[in-house]
């Protein structure tokens, strides 16, 4: 969630090689596609 917020596209790559568990959400149950999404992310 933090490489999203981020903007960080190396590091959501490289965490999605490494088969991250791209369901994980935070206290605000938010997962990193939403904050990609609302934030209007660019990776």
């Amino acid at each position: 969630m933090y490489a999203v917020k981020s903007d960080s596209k190396r590091i959501v790559d490289l965490l999605l090689k490494l088969n991250i568990d791209v369901f994980l959400k935070d206290s605000f149950s938010w997962n990193a596609l939403r904050y990609a999404i609302m934030g209007h992310r660019k990776v």
